[in-house]
């Protein structure tokens, strides 16, 4: 706090958490309406590796109503890319044509979107590094839908006729249900993927559900992308912090504000939320949650694929060591069950690029 400049004054969210728990008029106070960027050029970057800039970036980058707007996603962590001499002739470029005048073909030479998808480390699959786009996300996307089966542990095309379960501890920072797919050819992802899950919790009126899609190499392993290249350590020896590595996009919500989410006009349609009202579940009612997942941008090679791990903790890394939690800090109880197939069609979109 002693870093802030005038009073050094902040307000203390946690408190007001406890006193807002929805989305009320003190919380929409605090957003920043990006409809509201009409007429100025607008210089965007993003990256996946950041719990602030990514979807922050991307929608803010959509949301703008000015034509003049450039977005570069790019494969490093944010602060690594701010400090490059290439991105910093890059945003150079943009300000001598904008602020001093400069004809230097800004607008004719740079592409709307450029647009970087992962390959991860020890993948075969190699990082594209900002390709020419002129959409975000990219025209050619699909939506593809891939059901979950409790009884194989995997995702599939085909809607599994017979019911099933799996089951995790919610209260929880190691369990999981762990559904896997593997992709027969060259696979490419971008976009704003999002679950469909059945769920109950026997023991509680509420339950806190976390999703994480991971990406698999062909023997089976779970990888990690480091966030900048040349990293100075081996991958081994890397930190286990988001500045260093990214695991993969995360989603959440909290099945009491099921309720809250925005009608939707397609089963493809992206899930959002206002969270300005909650209903408690019954325990042991099966309750149909979507969920929205952070964008993700990830190139598979053939025989590679992903995991989609469910759970009742947030699977990210934290940002810094001393914020590793060493207990559950959350409201979950008991176990939580997952339902697959026949009436309980739970399954996984997928964003891919056809």
């Amino acid at each position: 706090m002693g870093g802030f400049a005038g009073l050094a004054n902040m307000e203390d969210f946690g408190k007001m958490l406890q006193e807002h728990p929805l989305y009320d008029a003190y919380w929409q106070s605090k957003k920043i309406d990006a409809k509201n960027i009409r007429d100025i050029p607008v210089y965007f970057t993003a990256s996946y590796s950041t719990g602030l800039h990514t979807e922050g970036s991307l929608e803010g980058f959509q949301a703008a109503s000015t034509p003049k707007k450039w977005i570069r996603i790019h494969a490093s962590q944010e602060w690594h890319d701010l400090y490059t001499v290439k991105a910093n002739d890059d945003l150079q470029r943009f300000f001598d044509f904008y602020a001093k005048g400069i004809q230097n073909g800004w607008e004719e030479d740079t592409p709307p979107v450029r647009l970087t998808l992962l390959g991860f480390g020890n993948s075969p699959a190699k990082t594209i590094v900002e390709r020419p786009e002129q959409e975000w996300p990219p025209a050619s996307l699909r939506m593809e839908k891939y059901y979950l089966d409790a009884t194989t542990k995997s995702l599939s095309s085909s809607k599994p006729d017979a019911t099933a379960t799996t089951t995790h501890e919610g209260h929880s920072l190691t369990d999981s249900s762990d559904f896997k797919l593997v992709f027969s050819d060259y696979t490419e992802l971008s976009g704003r993927p999002f679950v469909k899950l059945f769920m109950s919790a026997p023991s509680h009126d509420d339950l806190d559900v976390v999703v994480q899609i991971r990406k698999l190499s062909a023997s089976g392993e779970v990888l990690e992308s480091l966030n900048w290249s040349p990293m100075p350590q081996p991958q081994p020896e890397v930190p286990n912090v988001n500045v260093a590595k990214h695991l993969g996009p995360q989603g959440m919500l909290r099945a009491s504000h099921r309720v809250s989410m925005a009608p939707r006009t397609s089963d493809n349609e992206y899930p959002s939320y206002d969270h300005r009202s909650r209903q408690p579940i019954t325990p042991g009612e099966i309750v149909e949650l979507l969920i929205p997942i952070w964008p993700m941008g990830v190139v598979y090679e053939v025989g590679e694929g992903l995991v989609l791990k469910i759970s009742g903790h947030d699977m990210s890394l934290p940002e810094i060591k001393m914020l590793r939690p060493t207990e559950p800090r959350d409201e979950n109880k008991g176990q939580h069950i997952v339902h697959t197939g026949g009436e309980y069609d739970s399954y996984l979109v997928l964003p891919r690029i056809a």
